[in-house]
């Protein structure tokens, strides 16, 4: 995403993965997100773990944008000043993302 370490303020907290371990972020940072028309302020928490996600976004961020979300459809949509705003998920990216962690089990 183009930021280093140096980028991240401390974080003193823990955060629980799906599978129940603990883990302390490196830190966190916010940043604005564009998306079509729509910027938003976002802080990220920077964990150091293998997983097949880039990102994880919340409900905070969801509801902020009053989005409706489809897991059936794979995308996120929300409205935007004169239309309604999509972020699609890539299918073939997830069934290989679902097949590798499958596999690690």
């Amino acid at each position: 995403m183009g930021y280093n370490d140096s980028n991240l303020a401390p974080a003193e907290y823990h955060i629980f993965g799906f599978n129940g371990i603990s883990t302390n972020p490196k830190g966190e940072i916010t940043v604005t997100i564009p998306v079509n028309s729509l910027e938003t302020i976002v802080t990220f928490s920077v964990v150091e773990v293998d997983t097949p996600y880039n990102a994880i976004i919340g409900r905070p961020w969801i509801h902020g944008v009053r989005g409706i979300t489809s897991t059936f459809h794979q995308c996120i949509r929300f409205p935007v000043p004169n239309s309604i705003g999509e972020i699609k998920g890539d299918v073939t990216m997830a069934k290989k993302c679902q097949d590798l962690n499958v596999r690690h089990r």
